[in-house]
């Protein structure tokens, strides 16, 4: 076996995250959840921790991946 012998997580990057969670909740994929918000973190090795800090991020646990929708705000981000 190789170093990914298992998907953890897969981040689609969305201008409207209401609208994209709307789309998979009408496809049958949810619950979502908000992530934890981003200023938890205290240390930032990125171009722009604000813009880090800025993004949301909603995430569905399928039985085998984590799904992640991520919306950047306009802000340079990683």
């Amino acid at each position: 076996m190789g170093n990914f012998d298992k998907l953890h997580h897969i981040c689609i990057v969305v201008h409207d995250i209401d609208k994209a969670q709307a789309y998979y909740d009408s496809i049958g994929i949810g619950p979502w959840e908000s992530y934890p918000p981003l200023t938890e973190y205290e240390e930032l090795q990125v171009p722009s921790p604000e813009g880090f800090k800025a993004m949301q991020y909603r995430i569905c646990n399928l039985p085998n991946v984590q799904l992640q929708l991520c919306e950047p705000n306009g802000d340079p981000s990683p």
